[in-house]
């Protein structure tokens, strides 16, 4: 049973469970909420009133911030459908590289696409080298090929028709035809796979995914190159794969996709070609999405850096120690090694000339009312700006109305003055709402 729900809507546990049991998903009682999907964040339960059982307090299933297929429970999925048009997320997942994130493994299928973008291609090269580490670790690559012998010894079953034309019609009383199986690994699914982990462990820009891949060839490394026959006769076999050899059924059309260049419809949850559930992050889409748009339009002077990997480190605290009172420090201990691991590390760091002159905070968070963000999500821009030294504060924001968009400002905090932008995610024309952003963020920031 398939539960639709959109980002940031609740549903409650209770009607979940009414629905599973109208549909036989349960028989009754309560469902068992997955421990790995709550522990892992993807979704998470909280307790409210619902309205619309007369303010009854009841558990509200909270999806987190990703889309796609979440499993809840046995038997029971939550399909948490994005706010934002999902052209905009192809886009703005090929804008910066890659999105990706699976969490837990479930089934879905998908339709194949001419996109060749790395985040996609890879993504498909990541399916097929786990596919190929079970089919390894399972034994199951040898497959049983007939053959044919003639000869004075029996090998396998005597095969009438062609004993009879070959040596009974000419007087050879003492040869016979056989058929006989024998396991073989030298065989068309192998040599499609042989060939597309190749590809991977040398094309493969990750390369924890490389060395994956080229560990991932060697029970394959003896079978024969792979010719145009040997895919006419998978299609041919597609079929009884599917009964027979169910790890292959799904890893050979993937292999294909990789050996074509061929990339994945995100946009599709309902296709042909079988893999392991999509998630999208959309938190991490977006910050990583903000960063890329403004390192590449900003231009210079401005330089623009992930504050989460910046050398050396900012320490969050200065050392006052010494300006502290003789009467402070004759009861306080200078005790600051629990202190020290708090650093500077905002989502973006925009510098002018190697001097920081923002650093921009990005929240996957839809800003509601007076475009004013909440006390949390502006609280650590706030905290940078302070001890950077810096005037401004910005927090960025998605939204989906073009009413909402822009540059707004909440007030001044001490000497900090505090902003929020929010960019329109729901525009057909997402380059001009890039520059927009760019041009706000040049003006906040010229000196």
């Amino acid at each position: 049973m398939i539960v639709p729900v959109s980002e940031f809507e609740r549903v409650s546990l209770s009607s979940i469970e009414m629905a599973a049991r109208d549909n036989g998903v349960i028989d009754g009682g309560r469902i068992s909420v997955y421990p790995d999907v709550l522990a892992k964040g993807l979704v998470s339960i909280e307790r409210h009133a619902d309205n619309t059982r007369g303010g009854t307090i009841d558990d509200f299933v909270a999806p987190g911030q990703l889309v796609g297929l979440v499993p809840l429970a046995k038997g029971i999925s939550l399909w948490v459908n994005p706010k934002v048009p999902v052209d905009n997320i192809d886009f703005m997942a090929k804008r910066y590289g890659s999105f990706f994130s699976p969490k837990i493994k479930e089934i879905r299928r998908y339709f194949l696409s001419e996109d060749t973008s790395t985040s996609l291609w890879e993504k498909l090269a990541g399916a097929l080298v786990s596919l190929g580490e079970r089919i390894a670790a399972e034994g199951v690559w040898h497959e049983y090929v007939q053959k044919e012998s003639v000869g004075g010894s029996l090998a396998g079953r005597i095969s009438p028709s062609k004993t009879i034309s070959l040596f009974a019609a000419r007087n050879i009383g003492y040869k016979v035809a056989t058929t006989f199986f024998t396991r073989e690994m030298d065989v068309s699914p192998n040599r499609i796979l042989h060939q597309a982990l190749c590809v991977i462990s040398s094309r493969a820009t990750d390369g924890e995914l490389r060395r994956r891949a080229k560990r991932a060839v060697r029970p394959f490394q003896y079978v024969s190159a792979v010719g145009r026959e040997d895919f006419e006769r998978l299609r041919d076999r597609s079929s009884e794969l599917s009964r027979s050899r169910p790890l292959y059924s799904r890893a050979l059309p993937i292999a294909e996709a990789v050996l074509f260049n061929e990339g994945l419809d995100s946009s599709s949850y309902d296709g042909w070609l079988d893999m392991d559930s999509l998630f999208i992050n959309m938190s991490d889409l977006f910050e990583s999405y903000v960063r890329t748009v403004l390192g590449t339009i900003l231009g210079l002077p401005f330089e623009v850096k992930n504050g989460n990997k910046i050398r050396p480190t900012i320490p969050l605290f200065e050392d006052g120690y010494g300006s502290l009172s003789e009467s402070t420090r004759a009861i306080c201990s200078n005790d600051q090694k629990r202190t020290r691991g708090n650093i500077v590390a905002p989502d973006i760091i925009i510098e002018r000339n190697n001097t920081i002159v923002l650093t921009p905070d990005v929240k996957y968070k839809p800003i509601k009312g007076a475009f004013s963000a909440k006390r949390e999500d502006i609280e650590q821009s706030i905290t940078y700006a302070q001890r950077l030294g810096l005037k401004t504060a910005l927090t960025i924001h998605p939204c989906t109305e073009p009413s909402q968009k822009g540059l707004h400002y909440s007030g001044r905090i001490g000497t900090i003055q505090v902003f929020c932008y929010c960019m329109n995610l729901g525009t057909k024309d997402l380059p001009t709402e890039e520059q927009d952003l760019a041009n706000s963020i040049r003006t906040l920031i010229q000196p």
